[in-house]
């Protein structure tokens, strides 16, 4: 489990040898444990494990931590994505690929994430099938819910089902919506107001759907407010925060940004912990592999955070930040030494020290147009071997 932890990058005979290198703390090549070994070992671990321990890793958090809130919320966001999967006959039949008539098919996984943005911690991760939609990986978050949260969501989520089913939590919830949402939101985009509440009744297809997932189908209150962006855009932003007096509707624009936070959870994820690069081409380790980043980039994303909290300790306003990037090399090389450390603390504080020296510039306000381009699928490809 350590070893998955430690972020396999490379090839896997190589980054086992220098992991054992670093936890028997020789400083000559050796030969402990081969790939061939490792790969019958990994099949006996259960990826649940990982998911386990992210679990503990959030509540211990909480518990012990002292997380930020927004006005007395836990602020969360949720988001899909997809990543693209080694293409192994297994992997494509339990996945999927993006295009089944494409030859070679690329498998594909969808993701979807319930982020702390406060705090900027994975409280949850899943990686499904691609037929999977992103409304059925969303109820999937909800267990993880409770009263207490607020949740933010895209233009993706919105839906009569999921307002009554975080009402049904006490969940409250700042969402965007769409001007095609319903005719309510139709006819309050077209008075020009700045809010309004109206009442939500489901249609036949809610009903259906939640009846099957027993959630409430009562029609709920939901409050609109119109957000008028820089660009000249109108959005519309659906929530269950009521009271005019304490939330007065010009906080919502800086509420509903905070989703942003999740955007930068996925460049993490995905870009630094390289997310794509998996080690193993069957179900399990690629659910291993997913999974342990997950716990990994929360790993990394604490110990920046507690560098980060003592350079903020000046009064005043901070200038540079902890580089993200060199926390998660730090990591790397120094996960393994962490949990075979006799001093876990002192070796926590020689990593802190050197995070506190590796930082880059803030530079707040910065804003780029979105550059639309193809993608590149499977950036991370498996050695292989010529035949004859």
């Amino acid at each position: 489990m350590l070893f998955l932890l430690n972020l396999v990058q490379g090839a896997l005979q190589a980054e086992l040898d220098r992991f054992f290198e670093r936890l028997d703390g020789v400083g000559e090549i050796g030969r402990s444990v081969t790939k061939a070994a490792f790969t019958q070992a990994r099949r006996k671990l259960h990826f649940a494990a990982f998911i386990e321990i992210n679990r503990e890793l959030v509540t211990w958090l909480e518990t012990h931590g002292t997380p930020r809130r927004w006005q007395g919320f836990r602020l969360l966001a949720v988001d899909g994505s997809t990543v693209p999967l080694p293409g192994s006959a297994e992997v494509l039949e339990w996945f999927g690929a993006n295009d089944p008539e494409q030859r070679p098919p690329c498998a594909m996984g969808r993701v979807s994430m319930l982020y702390d943005v406060a705090n900027r911690v994975i409280v949850q991760a899943h990686l499904a099938s691609y037929r999977t939609s992103e409304r059925d990986l969303a109820l999937a978050h909800l267990d993880s819910l409770r009263p207490g949260d607020l949740l933010l969501g895209d233009r993706g989520y919105p839906g009569f089902w999921l307002f009554s089913a975080l009402h049904q939590r006490g969940v409250a919830y700042c969402v965007r919506v769409s001007h095609a949402f319903s005719l309510d939101v139709r006819a309050f985009v077209a008075t020009g107001a700045v809010e309004t509440v109206v009442e939500m009744q489901p249609n036949a297809d809610a009903r259906a759907f939640c009846r099957k997932h027993g959630i409430p189908i009562r029609p709920l209150s939901v409050r609109l407010v119109r957000v008028q962006l820089i660009s000249g855009e109108v959005e519309v932003l659906a929530t269950s925060l009521l009271d005019a007096t304490r939330y007065p509707a010009d906080i919502f624009a800086e509420l509903y940004h905070r989703r942003w936070g999740i955007e930068e959870g996925y460049k993490l994820l995905k870009c630094r912990i390289e997310l794509e690069n998996f080690s193993g081409k069957s179900v399990n380790a690629v659910l291993q592999d997913f999974h342990a980043k997950v716990v990994t980039s929360n790993l990394v994303t604490l110990l920046a955070q507690s560098a980060q909290a003592e350079i903020a300790s000046d009064p005043s306003p901070p200038t540079r930040q902890v580089n993200m990037s060199h926390a998660v090399a730090c990591v790397k090389g120094s996960l393994v030494r962490l949990f075979a450390a006799a001093d876990p603390r002192r070796f926590i504080d020689a990593i802190l020290h050197v995070l506190r020296r590796t930082l880059e510039a803030v530079r707040p306000g910065r804003s780029f147009p979105r550059i639309k381009k193809r993608s590149t699928l499977r950036k991370f490809r498996p050695a292989y071997k010529r035949c004859g």
